[in-house]
């Protein structure tokens, strides 16, 4: 009798929490990461994987990632991208080369997730997966309004408990795929905005490329 009253106890509660989520709207979740995102800096590891069409081996590159609002200072194996909220700077290690640009907003979103998630939460439609189910995750999917749009599904994963997303996946028409894995990520920094700037003497023998 009592393990009979634990099951329906266990059952009610599990359609309770299923009910709770799907109460939630997907743009809810949309500002909830928003909120957690811009509430101060970020550190983040990332692997980001990039299949090009025709081309059946992914690129893969690892790194760290620190943000501070649309800010960013990108670092992997050769390489750093800053960006400072006008200027970004990329310096390529093999080259030997600093290029200093003032890059577009669609740039700034595809180097900065929460440009990103800002960007494509005005531009599309968001929706709770219908295909992927998991406990600990919502699984939101976003789908351009404008049907001329490249892009053909951005899916991100948002840790139900954190608000943080842990995964980004990008589908576009024209065949290519990118996913980036966010792991040790802390929100809540704080971080000094110089780190962002382009300092010439970290780079005293550099070619330097201005674009601006």
């Amino acid at each position: 009798m009592q393990s009979d009253m634990k099951r329906q106890i266990t059952t009610l509660i599990l359609i309770a929490l299923t009910l709770l989520t799907w109460a939630q709207k997907p743009v809810e979740v949309v500002d909830a990461v928003l909120k957690k995102m811009q509430a101060g800096g970020i550190t983040t590891n990332y692997t980001l994987s990039v299949t090009e069409k025709g081309k059946p081996t992914p690129q893969i590159f690892r790194g760290k990632m620190t943000m501070l609002g649309s800010k960013y200072l990108i670092e992997a194996d050769g390489m750093k991208i800053g960006f400072n909220g006008k200027t970004q700077w990329a310096y390529a290690a093999d080259d030997n080369e600093v290029t200093l640009s003032e890059p577009t907003q669609e740039e700034i979103s595809q180097m900065n997730p929460i440009a990103l998630v800002k960007a494509y939460k005005q531009a599309c439609k968001i929706i709770f997966s219908m295909t992927e189910k998991d406990q600990n995750f919502h699984v939101l999917e976003f789908y351009p309004k404008d049907k001329f749009a490249d892009l053909k599904c951005l899916t991100i994963y948002v840790n139900k408990t954190s608000n943080v997303p842990a995964r980004l996946t990008m589908t576009t028409n024209s065949g290519s795929r990118t996913e980036m894995k966010l792991a040790g990520v802390k929100t809540s920094q704080k971080i000094d905005a110089q780190i962002f700037e382009f300092k010439e003497t970290a780079f005293p023998n550099a070619e330097i490329n201005d674009l601006r």
